[in-house]
């Protein structure tokens, strides 16, 4: 009984050895990779999470202008790790500063630079 196990268990091919026999995809100008790997994630489940985190591209919703004028306030060597929501609060707050800061300077008289 074990003997027959381990034939079995030896004849199954690895997740690995299936992608290798896969036939290749014609090269196309627009072929979109992280598609192919959504389709094909039930033959491959262990390869597609791999492939899903080396291929996804992290996104930011803040404008590439503001991203780099205030990028050496808000994120320097101290603060390379932090999350992104957290840099926005930073963000935020600093305007929140600056604008009550220029509120103030305007209701006692001062001028504003």
């Amino acid at each position: 009984m074990m003997t027959r196990f381990s034939i079995v268990y030896a004849s199954k091919k690895s997740e690995v050895d299936e992608y290798l026999e896969t036939p290749m995809v014609p090269r196309r100008e627009k072929f979109d990779i992280l598609q192919w790997w959504k389709l094909h994630s039930g033959k491959f489940p262990v390869l597609a999470k791999m492939a899903h985190d080396v291929l996804a591209v992290l996104t930011t919703t803040i404008a590439s202008e503001a991203a780099f004028s205030v990028g050496g306030r808000v994120v320097d060597e101290s603060r390379a790790s932090l999350l992104l929501e957290v840099a926005k609060a930073l963000v935020t707050t600093n305007d929140w500063i600056a604008s009550q800061k220029k509120s103030v300077g305007n209701s006692t008289g001062e001028s504003s630079r």
